[in-house]
């Protein structure tokens, strides 16, 4: 049975994008459902960036004045859904991140970082590019059989 992803990012462009992708597709094994969540810091873009399957693009106007998520699709992927993952793949915070944390009713995996928030699940010395940070996950989520 496979696990339910939602990997929360920043867009820093396609090829970084690509390289995610592709360092998550390499460190975490099995039938798992991946969806991709990408930050984007000014809504208008969102309309120029590249639509692909399974990627959700997150701007300051799916959340309400008081930081709820409005947007359907995202409240059924951050708070209806039970079963599942929220993988914050970024080294810095944003207010994106932060709001996303508060409301999220899944279980948030990330960095253990000055710089971001506290998540349910923090590993240390864990690094996004060289791909250690996904197999610490794989491990975690294959002993906990989630």
């Amino acid at each position: 049975m496979g696990k339910k992803l939602v990997i929360l990012s920043s867009w820093k462009g396609k090829d970084d994008f690509q390289h995610l992708k592709s360092t998550l597709e390499k460190n975490i094994t099995g039938n798992n459902t991946v969806f991709y969540l990408i930050c984007v810091d000014q809504p208008k873009l969102i309309e120029e960036l590249p639509q692909m399957p399974s990627v959700n693009y997150l701007s300051k106007k799916d959340f309400s004045l008081f930081g709820k998520i409005k947007t359907p699709e995202l409240r059924g992927l951050l708070i209806n859904e039970k079963n599942g993952v929220l993988i914050v793949a970024m080294e810095e915070s944003n207010s994106l991140l932060n709001k996303v944390i508060k409301h999220c009713k899944l279980m948030s995996i990330g960095m253990d970082k000055e710089s971001l928030p506290r998540f349910d699940i923090t590993f240390k010395g864990a690094e996004l590019n060289s791909g250690v940070f996904f197999k610490q996950i794989n491990n975690y989520l294959t002993k906990i059989q989630l």
